[in-house]
Formats: structure tokens, C-alpha cells, sequence
């Protein structure tokens, strides 16, 4: 009557409200079915311009009494694999890892000797630091952070871009494969299985 200038029967509005729901409901259910059946969503990755190596970096994170993984993965624009690592840590916060992670990703372009490198995390708070946009970090996290530009000016030009869970991944399988027991960080000169 309000926004239509006419009369609704009420029974009507009820079963209209009731066909939607149930219509959402289904696609839920067939989405969730799909999902169980293909596993986890497929990996939409995509690569960099030429002349530049992307880092997709990611963390595991379960509570601040144990320990954390990071991983990440270097390839170059033709999606062709430079190098990997894993790396455990602590950290108080999910937070602090992201940002530990885009450290440890960069330490990983230097020592891989880059020039023109796009990182790629899917911490929209880090990267939007990065990016110089307003956040709203920890302190801690913004000095871990702080530190990793730093470290970025080793390259000749740098990047940082959010990507979604699904583009990361492998970053993501490699940080659970990371070996929480170890503090030694592990580099695959080889792509892992």
C-alpha cells in the first residue's frame, strides 16, 4: 500500500514471501551439494603483466597458543613457478600473521633476487596499509608492516593487491602444509606436490 498506492491481500504477500525463501533455499542447498561434491572452490588465479612476478601469499592462524603457517608461491607472468616456502611463527592475532606472511613473502622476492614484483595477499587491511589507504591495524601490525616497505624498496618496482581466498589458494595449501613444530623455514626450489 505504501511504496504502490494498492491493496495486498496479505495471504498472497504470504505465499510470495514463502516462494522466494524456499527458491533461496534451494540454491543454497545446491550450492552447498556442489561444493561438497567438487571439494573446495577452484583456484582462479590470475597473472601478472609481463616483466612482473606476483607472490600470493596466506597464512593459517587457529588461536594465539600455537603455532601459525605461512606460506606463499612466486611465479611469473606466464604462471610459470619461480619458487615457494612455508614458514611457521607465533603471533598474538590473525592479524600480525598476515602481516608476517607479507613480510616473509618479500624476504623471498629479495632473496630471489626480483626486480618488478605484485604481492598479493588476501588481507584487505594489509594490502589497503600498504596501498597507503586508511585502516584501522593494530599498531603492532602497522610497525610489521612499516618494516616490510622497507624491505620492498630492495625491487626495482612493487605492488600490493587483494585477491580473494579462491585466487590464493595454493599460498593458502601451503601455509597448512607448513611445519608447525619447526621454526625453520622451508624453500622449494621445485614445485611441491
Amino acid at each position: 500500500m505504501v511504496f504502490q498506492n494498492k491493496y495486498t491481500n496479505p495471504a498472497k504477500l504470504e505465499d510470495f514471501i514463502n516462494s522466494c525463501v524456499n527458491r533461496m533455499q534451494n540454491m543454497l542447498s545446491l550450492d552447498r551439494s556442489l561444493q561438497q561434491h567438487h571439494g573446495d572452490s577452484p583456484t582462479i588465479w590470475i597473472p601478472p603483466t609481463d616483466g612482473i612476478t606476483k607472490i600470493n601469499v596466506d597464512i593459517t592462524f587457529r588461536n594465539p597458543e600455537t603455532a601459525v603457517g605461512i606460506g606463499y608461491i612466486l611465479r611469473d607472468s606466464a604462471g610459470n613457478f619461480i619458487s615457494a616456502g612455508t614458514k611457521s611463527a607465533n603471533a598474538g592475532t590473525s592479524e600480525q600473521v598476515e602481516c608476517w606472511g607479507i613480510h616473509a613473502a618479500i624476504q623471498e622476492g629479495i632473496r630471489c633476487n626480483l626486480k618488478h614484483v605484485q604481492i598479493e595477499s588476501d588481507s584487505k587491511a594489509a594490502v589497503d596499509y600498504l596501498q597507503g589507504k586508511p585502516t584501522n591495524l593494530f599498531w603492532s601490525s602497522s610497525f610489521i608492516l612499516d618494516e616490510a616497505k622497507v624491505l620492498s624498496s630492495f625491487f626495482g618496482s612493487v605492488s600490493f593487491s587483494f585477491c580473494c581466498r579462491t585466487g590464493n589458494n595454493i599460498a593458502h595449501n601451503l601455509a597448512s602444509e607448513a611445519d608447525l613444530s619447526s621454526s625453520v623455514a622451508h624453500i622449494y626450489n621445485r614445485p611441491p606436490f
